[in-house]
């Protein structure tokens, strides 16, 4: 792990801990790290490169490091934000919009798949567009919780009940 940003040096931690889970007695653990900063309005990418830079540098030693505790296979991490943004510029950067996207990986997880429908079309004449390329979702994001709620116990005849916008 490096120690120059953020997600390296929170993975870091969160990997400590998971090394400690038989002396914990854990049989299934969630954390939360935070990487904020990414309201950039008047930015064109260069600020949103380097925080995918972080978080592409603390997801390669996270997973080197499940794999060594061979966990690997037990181990899924989530990715969430609290908005999307513009697919247009406002003159300097993006601003808030509805449609985002989010990763799911893990060992276990059934990798290169998109949960959702993609959007036939991107431009103003599309019927997802509502105006400046806010791109309405056509997917919940509770919808990627399915699997990780049956994985933690709910049985699937109550998981409209845990999640019921999904």
């Amino acid at each position: 792990f490096g120690d120059s940003d953020d997600v390296s040096r929170q993975l870091n931690q969160v990997s400590k801990l998971i090394k400690l889970r038989k002396s914990l007695s854990s049989e299934r653990d969630v954390f939360v790290i935070t990487h904020g900063g990414y309201d950039t309005h008047n930015d064109a990418g260069d600020v949103f490169k380097g925080k995918m830079d972080q978080v592409n540098a603390g997801l390669t030693s996270f997973v080197a490091e499940m794999k060594a505790q061979n966990i690997f296979e037990n181990t899924v991490l989530v990715s969430t934000s609290d908005f999307g943004r513009t697919l247009t510029s406002n003159g300097q950067g993006t601003d808030h919009a509805w449609g985002g996207n989010y990763f799911v990986l893990g060992g276990g997880v059934k990798g290169s798949k998109i949960l959702g429908r993609y959007p036939d079309k991107l431009g103003s004449d599309s019927s997802l567009n509502i105006g400046r390329g806010r791109i309405l979702p056509t997917t919940s994001w509770e919808a990627m919780w399915n699997g990780l709620a049956e994985w933690f116990g709910v049985v699937p005849s109550k998981i409209d009940e845990v999640l019921p916008n999904k």
